[in-house]
């Protein structure tokens, strides 16, 4: 690579690149180097005739490099909140380095851009709020997406407690009732539990659920 040809690397020449993503391309001499966003350009102060060694030179490319992981970071975060895990994934996609996406997390953990453990309580409050979806069910596309179990199983004991489930079941069941036409008491009450079950519900509760028609 050019730049490591080199035992220092001046800075010969700087051209605004992209307009909407503020990004410079820098030269040396008539060889292009490396394109840096606005952010590192300001970061190292980089100007015409900046002289840099080698090990200098990688600094800025790895901060450009975790510049531009963020940046891809936050348009995900925009749209909702993401799990650590489920994060680092769709970043690995886009092919940054593991080191680069690993020292993006740190930064984001710091400032609080993602926190897993409130990421599963507004997953679960939403599941039961909209989706009467119930803790199985719950905890099952929680660990899908990457969700540590022991904090899924924390917050369900919070957030979806035992009262609160036959509450729902009992929601759900309701409507699925009005809808089934099985004439058969047993079949009938067998089919509703099944629904349930399909929905991430326990037998047990199920069973409260059902008796409570």
């Amino acid at each position: 690579m050019y730049l490591f040809m080199h035992d220092t690397i001046t800075i010969s020449r700087i051209e605004f690149e992209n307009p909407r993503k503020k990004t410079y391309s820098l030269y040396q001499d008539d060889t292009f180097l490396i394109e840096i966003s606005e952010d590192t350009l300001v970061h190292f102060s980089i100007v015409k005739g900046a002289v840099y060694s080698k090990n200098e030179f990688q600094k800025i490319i790895f901060f450009n490099q975790v510049n531009q992981c963020l940046h891809q970071a936050y348009s995900y975060l925009q749209r909702r909140q993401h799990l650590k895990k489920e994060l680092f994934r769709k970043l690995y996609t886009k092919q940054f380095a593991v080191d680069i996406i690993n020292q993006a997390m740190d930064h984001l953990q710091q400032k609080n851009y993602i926190n897993d453990f409130e990421f599963i309580r507004l997953y679960i409050n939403d599941s039961i709020r909209q989706r009467k979806s119930g803790p199985m069910l719950i905890k099952k596309k929680l660990a899908e997406k990457g969700a540590f179990t022991p904090d899924i199983e924390l917050a369900l004991q919070e957030l979806f407690p035992e009262g609160l489930q036959i509450e729902i079941s009992v929601e759900i069941i309701t409507k699925k009732n009005q809808k089934l036409k099985e004439s058969n008491p047993q079949k009938r009450k067998q089919k509703l539990i099944q629904f349930g079950i399909g929905r991430g519900f326990s037998w047990s509760i199920l069973e409260s659920a059902v008796n409570n028609l």
